[in-house]
């Protein structure tokens, strides 16, 4: 174990105490989904996530509910998994923040640029004064299929740079409903104008189902 967390601590570019590490979770043995949802259900002050694949609708509920309970909720995800049609995006907004990576070549009228666009390839939250980190997707088969792995931290010097890095990106996003909207107009002749024009209206639906139980 000491191995495992030492190459772990390595792979994040910095070491931190070996006492900060407080879990190590392997999918889909220890089923991690079950302690993500606690460190939701536990956070009080901020649930910061940026996620490339997010899918499982019991992780959005659960952002739900602490944005209720007036946690600072924000989420940045990766286009693909804002288009995805398994996305859980329109569960989210308007109650959560959420924000999608674009670049320029996203907007490109040439599919190999589209193709090759860089990704938000990222898969870690910061949940008050811890840092869950990992391969781990916020998707079912992540959980309960794949390999994966997760790495839970409580260290402050490790929570300062997850959060630092989580505002760098987020300034290259912009909000998911300025994304779809600026993409369905760019992009009426582009592949992806189908799952443009599904998202906004997943998002549309959900917004006007809020505004009825406000």
């Amino acid at each position: 174990m000491k191995k495992i967390v030492f190459g772990l601590m390595l792979s994040l570019g910095f070491l931190i105490p070996a006492h900060a590490v407080k879990e190590v979770l392997f999918a889909p043995d220890d089923r991690p989904k079950t302690r993500l949802l606690e460190y939701i259900a536990a956070a009080k002050k901020r649930i910061h996530v940026a996620m490339y694949t997010f899918t499982e609708k019991d992780f959005a509920d659960a952002l739900v509910l602490a944005s209720q309970r007036g946690v600072h909720v924000q989420v940045i995800l990766d286009l693909s998994s804002v288009l995805s049609p398994y996305a859980k995006v329109y569960l989210l907004s308007p109650m959560v923040e959420v924000f999608a990576f674009v670049t320029k070549q996203h907007y490109s009228s040439d599919p190999q640029a589209r193709t090759f666009a860089p990704l938000m390839h990222n898969k870690f939250a910061v949940i008050d004064d811890v840092v869950w980190t990992g391969s781990f997707n916020w998707t079912q088969s992540a959980n309960s299929r794949n390999q994966e792995n997760v790495v839970v931290i409580k260290d402050a010097q490790a929570v300062k740079k997850y959060e630092e890095r989580f505002q760098i990106i987020r300034e290259k996003c912009s909000k998911v409903e300025a994304v779809l909207q600026s993409m369905h107009v760019r992009n009426k002749k582009s592949i992806t104008t189908k799952r443009v024009q599904k998202a906004r209206r997943l998002l549309k639906r959900y917004h006007k189902n809020t505004c009825k139980s406000a």
